[in-house]
């Protein structure tokens, strides 16, 4: 069975395996603990598309989740699944960022099945450059990023954390002299921000408000 799991999907089974987990430790009703396995699995089926029947049978053993240690055997099983992010290199990099040092960037370091955005900074000139793939296309926003941390949500996984200020331009259309600049707090920590999506549509949607 060839990979068919994006980061945030796994991030979200990841999710409700761990409510499966919960009411197994505080619910003693057998018919609510079998209730809530089967709305896992007919919430983890809503994430996709389309699954084969093979894929379904694989996202449905959540049903031998029971505790913690199942739990971790449930999404092990699903990591040989998991679809990497398109391979970001120096070239693409120079090509999003012309005036960014992209030999700074983690090209070779990054897992690249656990994330659905890739990032770097440049701390010398506080600045953030992030590549997403919506529209089946590697797209950069590179943004100043003031090094005050706050606690609030993240635009792009909307999960509380650290965040700092991301301030980007966007030019208007027809005039290149023209631009607007727009603030968005993101996690200071990008493995962290990556680990907790579990959707893309806010990743996609700030990368079309701001592009």
């Amino acid at each position: 069975m060839i990979p068919f799991i994006r980061n945030d999907q796994y991030n979200y089974i990841r999710e409700q395996a761990r409510t499966v987990v919960h009411t197994h430790k505080t619910v003693l009703d057998t018919d609510v603990k079998h209730a809530v396995q089967s709305l896992a699995i007919d919430k983890i089926q809503d994430t996709f598309i389309h699954l084969s029947d093979e894929q379904i049978s694989h996202l449905s053993l959540i049903n031998n989740v029971i505790d913690e240690e199942t739990a971790a055997i449930y999404l092990s099983s699903l990591h040989k699944y998991l679809i990497p992010f398109p391979r970001v290199t120096e070239q693409i990099l120079h090509t999003l960022f012309p005036k960014a040092k992209v030999k700074n960037a983690p090209v070779q370091q990054t897992e690249l099945t656990r994330i659905s955005h890739f990032s770097w900074e440049d701390p010398g000139i506080q600045k953030r450059y992030i590549v997403a793939y919506p529209d089946q296309k590697h797209i950069g926003i590179e943004g100043t990023f003031l090094p005050r941390t706050v606690h609030g949500v993240c635009a792009l996984c909307n999960h509380h954390g650290p965040q700092r200020l991301f301030t980007s331009r966007k030019n208007h259309q027809g005039n290149r002299d023209m631009y607007t600049k727009k603030g968005n707090y993101i996690c200071v920590d990008t493995v962290e921000c990556n680990e907790r999506m579990t959707s893309l549509d806010r990743l996609h949607e700030f990368f079309h408000r701001l592009t």
